[in-house]
Order: C-alpha cells, then sequence, then structure tokens
C-alpha cells in the first residue's frame, strides 16, 4: 500500500519538478518534450507499482469507469497535489525564481479552461483506453510513449493558450509555489475545467469501448466506431490550428503526437483513420464497404468543421496579430474567417511579391477594410 502511494508522490513530483525547470531555464522549443519525457520514463518505471496516474484528474477518469475505487482516487489525488506542491517549491529554491500560472498573453480565463479541458480530456481518454482497458491493459507495451506524447500534443498548441497544465497537480504546485509574489487563483480555476476534461473522457470511453469492455475480442459496434473518428480527427484538427494560430517552434512534432497517440488509442476501435483521404484508400483496397466509408467521411469532415470552430473561438486573440505570425499580410481592422484545409505552402506579400519561406498554415477566407490577406 505504501508503495503505490510513495510512487505516485515520486511520479507526480519528478512531473511538476520538471516542469519548472524547464519553464525557469527558458527552454522554449524542448521544453514539452523534455516534460513528455519524464512522465513517459516515469509510467514505465512505476506504472506496474500504482498505475502511474500521476494526475488527480486522470484518477477521476479511473474512478468514473470502475477502474480505480474511490477510497483510492481521494488518496491519490492528496498525495498527488502534495507531491506538486512540494515539487514547485523545490524549484523556487534551486532557481531563485518562480512564475505565475495565468493564461498567455490576449487570453481570458474560460480560454484557457477550455484549453485545459480538451487536452485533459486528450490525456484521460487515451490513459483509459491504452492502459486500463480490457482490449489493451498489461498486454500491449506503447502505453507509456502513447500517454506521454500526449504532453508534446497539448504543450505546444493549448499551451499556447493556458500554459498547459493538463493536470490539478501541475496547477497547484506553479500557483502555490509562486503565491509570495502573484497569489493564488487559476488553480481553482483550472481544476474544474480539468476535472470536467476527465469526466467527458471517462463518458467518451465507456461509448467507445462499451462492446470491447464486456468481451475483449468483439468488433467495436457503429456508435463507437462513429464516436473514435470523431475525437480523433477533432483532437488532429485541433492541434494543426493551435499550433499554427500561435506560432508554434514544434508544431510538425505536436501535431504528429496528437495522430500517434489518438492512433494508440483507437486503433483497435474504429481502424483510426481521422482523414477521408485514408478512409478511400480503404474503400479502395476492398477493406471497408463503401457505406461505411461514406459514415467515416461525414464524421471525419464534422469532426474538422468543429475544431476549426473551436479554433477561431479559442485561439482566439487578435485575428490580424496571428496572420502577421503566419507570415500573411493584411490590411488593419481585418476580420477572418477559418477555413478547414492545411496546406504546404509558400505565400507572398502582394505589395513587394517577395515570397517568403515555406510553411505550414490555415487558408483563410476574409473580409478587410485596408488590403487584403496574400495568397500564395
Amino acid at each position: 500500500m505504501i508503495a503505490r502511494y510513495a510512487s505516485e508522490f515520486i511520479g507526480t513530483f519528478m512531473l511538476v519538478f520538471t516542469i519548472g525547470c524547464n519553464v525557469l531555464s527558458g527552454q522554449a522549443v524542448w521544453g514539452g518534450v523534455s516534460i513528455a519525457c519524464v512522465l513517459m520514463v516515469m509510467i514505465y518505471a512505476l506504472g506496474k507499482s500504482s498505475g502511474a496516474n500521476f494526475n488527480p484528474a486522470v484518477s477521476v477518469a479511473l474512478g468514473l469507469t470502475n477502474k480505480l475505487e474511490w477510497n483510492e482516487v481521494a488518496i491519490y489525488a492528496g498525495v498527488q497535489t502534495l507531491a506538486g506542491i512540494l515539487a514547485g517549491l523545490c524549484y523556487v529554491g534551486m532557481f531563485g525564481a518562480s512564475f505565475n500560472l495565468v493564461p498567455t498573453a490576449g487570453h481570458t480565463w474560460w480560454q484557457a479552461g477550455l484549453a485545459e479541458m480538451l487536452y485533459t480530456f486528450m490525456l484521460c481518454f487515451v490513459v483509459l483506453n491504452v492502459a486500463a482497458s480490457n482490449k489493451h491493459a498489461g498486454k500491449d507495451q506503447f502505453y507509456g510513449i502513447a500517454i506521454g506524447f500526449v504532453i508534446v500534443a497539448g504543450a505546444y498548441s493549448g499551451g499556447s493558450v493556458s500554459m498547459g497544465c493538463f493536470n490539478p497537480a501541475v496547477a497547484f504546485g506553479i500557483d502555490i509555489s509562486s503565491a509570495h509574489q502573484f497569489g493564488i487563483k487559476y488553480c481553482f480555476i483550472y481544476t474544474v475545467f480539468e476535472l470536467v476534461g476527465a469526466a467527458l473522457a471517462a463518458g467518451a470511453f465507456k461509448i467507445c469501448r462499451a462492446t470491447q469492455e464486456e468481451d475483449v475480442d468483439a468488433d467495436a459496434d457503429d456508435n463507437a466506431k462513429l464516436l473514435s473518428e470523431f475525437l480523433g480527427t477533432y483532437m488532429l484538427v485541433l492541434t494543426v490550428g493551435l499550433n499554427v494560430l500561435s506560432g508554434s517552434s514544434a508544431a510538425a512534432f505536436s501535431i504528429a503526437a496528437s495522430l500517434m497517440c489518438m492512433i494508440f488509442a483507437l486503433g483497435s476501435c474504429s481502424g483510426a483513420h481521422f482523414n477521408p483521404a485514408v478512409t478511400t484508400a480503404i474503400i479502395c483496397r476492398g477493406k471497408m464497404s463503401p457505406q461505411d466509408g461514406a459514415k467515416y467521411m461525414g464524421v471525419q469532415v464534422a469532426a474538422g468543421i468543429c475544431a476549426a470552430f473551436t479554433c477561431s473561438d479559442d485561439e482566439w486573440g487578435d485575428v490580424c496579430t496571428q496572420a502577421r505570425r503566419l507570415q500573411l499580410v493584411a490590411g488593419h481592422g481585418c476580420r477572418v474567417r477559418l477555413h478547414l484545409r492545411a496546406c504546404i505552402c509558400r505565400p507572398f506579400c502582394r505589395h513587394c511579391q517577395e515570397p517568403s519561406r515555406p510553411i505550414l498554415w490555415l487558408c483563410y477566407r476574409h473580409v478587410c477594410d485596408g488590403g487584403r490577406l496574400c495568397h500564395r
């Protein structure tokens, strides 16, 4: 019993301590990878001991799906939060400095909360599928990398809005360790959104794995498959949009990580296409009927549209500023509406006709008062 709690304490402590060290040492590019890797190695090291939750939201999701007793959920959450706070105090003591937990510049508390909810959902959902489901638990070895690299997906996308906690223990560790300078506020707000994300993950897991939880060898039903395709496509497009709009320094890596993690989580449910082109290729190979393929493609497109509207509401800041970050030229007072296509292109300025370097960007339709967005 003590070994389980000690494992949760050590794993959570190392996670929060690594976050603090990366932030205070200014690791803007590789910080997300460093944090993901410490989570991954601690999961592999301690998963057999405690289950390697290291996150009260994950413990709550496990409780909601009857994978962990509620008295254990409460003890785990307390130990994890304590570990996060002590880790915060340790990195403050080592660096002699702290940093505040607040939404990033230009974003409101509800936008930051939405980012926390969505990527906490993704984290808990991946944990439930790869480490706790009857289909995969104790049978496959990819669980550590799948869970850890959710942080790569979220740190460079949702992190551009909320700072990227996705974990109440992280939020409390950062906020309390900086209380002497900035006070305490956002750890409570973030925790509420993170627990909502955990509850949504538990509900989605029950739908996607309903049949397979009863019979491991059974095929998922149609509703489970369609929800699986919706969720995977939604998280992929959301991650693309937030990375591009925030000018992320590791966009391709983050986007690839989101795709990889959701494939690990849902490949045994729906096949994890998450792309109408992939579904079309599978139909052409005779591995899926055109009728089922049409359903998949409809859900994938709907998920992409929903994710695009989420990005347009949640990144969420001055659109002209975001356009400049994308190396597009816009007139003053520009209003932009997001459309759904990501591409590699070489944009150029219509005033000087000088091409810029190729970048990944989202195509827009627009109405401008003092000019228009340049196109390739």
